[in-house]
C-alpha cells in the first residue's frame, strides 16, 4: 500500500479523481436529462415532422371485389398527395384503375386503364378511350 502510494502524484490523483467526476456528471446527464420522457417525446415529433415524404399500400378484399391503394404523401417542394387506386370486381371481371392528384387547391383524377368482360348492346367490347387519361378537375374550396 505504502508503494503505491508513493508512485501516484498529486497531480496524477487529481486528474484520476477529475476523470471519475467527468464520467459520473455524463452518465447522470444522460438518464436523467437525455432519456426522459420528455426530451424523447420531443426528438420523435422533431423526427417524424422532418420527413419530406411517407408512402402507404393499402389491400382490401372480400369475395366480391379486391381494392388495392397506393398513397403517397409528400411535404416538400409543395404539399402534395398521389393516389393510385386498383379495383378489381370478381364477377364482372372488371378492372378499373384510377390515379388522383391532390394539391391544397386543388384535385386532379383520372382513369388509367378499365378493362371488363362485360359487353355492350350490341355485343361489342365497351369502348373506354375518350374517358382514359383524361384529366379531371375539382378546385377545393375556399371557405
Amino acid at each position: 500500500m505504502k508503494n503505491i502510494k508513493k508512485h501516484i502524484s498529486p497531480v496524477s490523483l487529481l486528474i484520476i479523481v477529475g476523470v471519475i467526476i467527468l464520467l459520473a456528471s455524463v452518465a447522470l446527464w444522460c438518464t436523467k436529462v437525455r432519456n426522459s420522457k420528455k426530451q424523447v417525446f420531443n426528438r420523435m415529433l422533431d423526427t417524424s415532422l422532418s420527413s419530406s415524404s411517407a408512402s402507404k399500400v393499402v389491400t382490401q378484399s372480400d369475395e366480391s371485389q379486391t381494392l388495392r391503394q397506393r398513397i403517397t404523401l409528400n411535404t416538400t417542394p409543395e404539399q402534395r398527395v398521389h393516389e393510385v387506386d386498383e379495383r378489381f370486381v370478381q364477377s364482372s371481371g372488371t378492372l378499373v384503375v384510377t390515379e388522383s392528384i391532390g394539391t391544397p387547391q386543388a384535385d386532379f383524377t383520372r382513369y388509367t386503364n378499365i378493362k371488363t368482360s362485360q359487353k355492350s348492346r350490341s355485343g361489342g367490347a365497351f369502348d373506354f378511350s375518350k374517358v382514359l387519361n383524361v384529366w379531371g378537375k375539382s378546385n377545393q374550396n375556399s371557405d
